[in-house]
């Protein structure tokens, strides 16, 4: 399942940044997963 939000405003505790218009964030469990991935 995968579930889309959008937020208005920091809420306590979590990271955020501003002017990078439209982008995704993908939470990893395993990061191991992540080793074949091109970063190109």
């Amino acid at each position: 399942m995968i579930r889309l939000e959008k937020s208005k405003e920091p809420k306590p505790g979590e990271d955020w940044v501003e002017g990078l218009g439209a982008h995704i964030m993908v939470l990893v469990p395993d990061q191991a997963s992540l080793k074949n991935i091109s970063t190109d």
